[in-house]
């Protein structure tokens, strides 16, 4: 009898719909794929598993080398709707935090001053000027040097290059300059990396390899979003000849286990969530066509 019930409402929903789309058109009731915005409600209680990520926020030391969150789940599981929040829970925190998405950037040889472009930006704004031109001066420097590095093996072009690359020297300074600096800056910057997942495996080590290498900062939190499964697949395509002495995705795991401080993975929602959440969301519908 429940079950008869249950289907006659939604037909019932059904055919008011039809009609109701009939007059006013259908993108009224499009339902968009869209992650919460900072003022978001939190309808599926994730509250405590974010918490606990402002907690490690809050504890970072900012004297050490950066930090590396990991915020894993799966396509669709809520990761940058998790995010909002976060920024919501720490909105009173003396925190930056910054938005880099390298898959918006074809250009990977760029990527390091994409980076610190980014994070300078942000300090710019609000911060420290000082520190924003140590960090744009840092990222065009290591893209100098890797050019130098790549024109070296090509005498002639080697020659052209030194008359204007960054020196290796140049480029220590530079780091050290802003190692000191990041140290009494009182604002903790917070490298948000989203998307990780939608790159290929060669573009995801290079971004693995430039947040640690390169971006191994203090005073710098950076939040790795994506799905663990998907990028330890990608990194096992991508371990040096000399660590493959084993199976290849347990080596990619283990590769990236070497780079996440933390991984965070995110909670499941509970199913008595999920039917209040369905459950509501009907009861509104319902209750717009006065049923």
């Amino acid at each position: 009898d429940v079950l008869f019930m249950c289907v006659g409402f939604v037909a019932h929903l059904i055919r008011l719909f039809r009609a109701d789309v009939g007059q006013n058109g259908p993108l009224q009731y499009m339902m968009i794929d869209q992650p919460l915005e900072d003022d978001g409600i939190d309808e599926l209680q994730r509250g405590a598993y974010v918490r606990s990520l402002a907690l490690l926020l809050r504890g970072a030391d900012k004297n050490t080398t950066a930090q590396y969150v990991g915020v894993y789940g799966a396509w669709g599981d809520g990761k940058t709707s998790v995010l909002s929040l976060l920024r919501k829970e720490c909105r009173r925190d003396r925190f930056l935090f910054v938005d880099f998405n390298p898959w918006n950037y074809p250009s990977r040889e760029n990527l390091p001053v994409l980076l610190f472009d980014a994070i300078a930006a942000k300090m710019n704004n609000k911060v420290s000027l000082p520190i924003a031109g140590l960090l744009r001066k840092l990222g065009r420097g290591l893209v100098a040097e890797a050019g130098k590095s790549f024109c070296d093996g090509i005498p002639v072009l080697g020659s052209m290059f030194s008359a204007f690359a960054t020196r290796s020297n140049d480029v220590k300074i530079i780091k050290h300059d802003l190692v000191e600096a990041l140290k009494d800056c009182d604002w903790r910057i917070v490298v948000v990396v989203d998307d990780l997942d939608r790159l290929v495996s060669g573009e995801i080590y290079e971004v693995i390899r430039l947040i640690k290498a390169n971006g191994d900062l203090p005073n710098v939190t950076y939040l790795i979003l994506g799905d663990e499964e998907y990028l330890a697949q990608a990194l096992s395509e991508c371990v040096p000849h000399g660590e493959q002495d084993g199976n290849a995705r347990v080596l990619g795991r283990k590769f990236l286990e070497k780079i996440i401080t933390y991984p965070c993975r995110m909670p499941a929602v509970p199913k008595a969530r999920v039917y209040a959440f369905v459950y509501t969301k009907l009861y509104e519908i319902a209750h717009r066509y006065g049923l």
